[in-house]
């Protein structure tokens, strides 16, 4: 009776080997597991990747020295991840701070380990790249001011990372995502070199730009209605300009306000959060008391208010502690589908 040959081991120069290369950078002394993708090959620590991800743990306990392509004495594992993409996992795993705030990751970075940490199931990985990208797409208007924020990658994919927010489930930066689109023209937003993203989510914040005008038109009106001290309790002269309704020592100059609320409903005054909007038309360089000058701050800061309070309507929340709710709400969906994560 004719028997099958035993399984041969693959030399390690043999032709049944696809050629690749050494990593420069992550081929860890002691590493003890070769990962390839592409042409590329990482040297890393089988330990900790098995820890930190119960399908690499899977993925390693089916691997059979004895019948294994290796080198240098190291079995080899080929994945079908791209190589970069693969870098930026295993360099965050070995070296958490690589991916953290203090660091300053620049996007693409964040942008590829949130998408190989869903997918190998490394949950902790997972919750630093969405606290890193919550700092560059915040939920609170205080840490949206630009001498708060910890800082915005050079690289940042606005239209792309409502892409990511949409994907991976992460709620929480989906509004100022969106928002942070609506500063391209449309023009911008349809042009394939703007952004990686999909059709789909270009499509998507060319309707909330849209939105997001809608919004600020009707924030402006009731802004007007609301600031009874300036419009109601003063006096409109002659010219169309209101006087100061506490001692008339100057007027408000109608025509120019009404100029910089047209740039803002047109969204060409930029960041309309910013805080150099309040302070560009706070009347302080206009004569007259302090009290004139405080109402005429207070209306453009109101205005912002007014438009990032009613900000997640656009993406479908009430508000945004129902934004904070379903992020809260994603990440305890998480956990259940990995139970095994907070054991790591």
């Amino acid at each position: 009776m004719l028997t099958q040959p035993a399984a041969k081991r693959p030399r390690e120069d043999g032709p049944e080997a696809l050629a690749w290369t050494r990593h420069s950078d992550l081929w860890l002394a002691r590493g003890d597991i070769v990962l390839v993708c592409d042409t590329t090959g990482f040297c890393a620590s089988q330990c900790i990747l098995a820890l930190n991800s119960t399908v690499f743990q899977d993925m390693f306990a089916t691997v059979d020295p004895a019948q294994n392509e290796v080198s240098e004495g190291l079995s080899i594992v080929r994945l079908q991840d791209s190589a970069e993409e693969m870098y930026h996992l295993l360099k965050a795993m070995h070296f958490r701070q690589y991916i953290q705030k203090k660091s300053k990751p620049a996007f693409k970075v964040l942008a590829a380990v949130l998408k190989l940490s869903t997918k190998y199931m490394i949950d902790d990985l997972h919750e630093e790249i969405v606290d890193t990208l919550a700092s560059i797409f915040p939920s609170t208007f205080s840490a949206w001011s630009v001498g708060k924020r910890d800082y915005l990658p050079g690289d940042t994919d606005e239209m792309y990372a409502v892409e990511l927010a949409k994907t991976y489930n992460i709620p929480i930066m989906l509004p100022m995502a969106f928002y942070m689109s609506s500063f391209f023209t449309l023009n911008e937003i349809a042009h394939p070199t703007t952004s990686a993203a999909s059709n789909e989510t270009r499509w998507a914040c060319s309707i909330f730009r849209d939105d997001l005008m809608g919004l600020i038109d009707k924030a402006l009106k009731d802004n007007r209605a609301g600031e009874k001290w300036l419009f109601q309790n003063g006096y409109r002269r002659s010219d169309g300009n209101w006087r100061c309704p506490q001692d008339g020592c100057c007027a408000l100059l109608d025509e120019p306000m009404r100029d910089n609320e047209n740039r803002m409903r047109r969204l060409i005054v930029g960041d309309i959060f910013s805080p150099q909007v309040a302070q560009q038309n706070d009347g302080s360089q206009l004569p007259g008391c302090q009290a004139f000058k405080d109402h005429v701050r207070q209306y453009w800061i109101a205005l912002q208010k007014r438009v990032w309070d009613a900000l997640p309507s656009l993406c479908g929340f009430e508000d945004w502690a129902a934004v904070e709710a379903a992020q809260a709400a994603s990440m305890a969906t998480k956990t259940q589908d990995n139970p095994s994560a907070s054991d790591t």
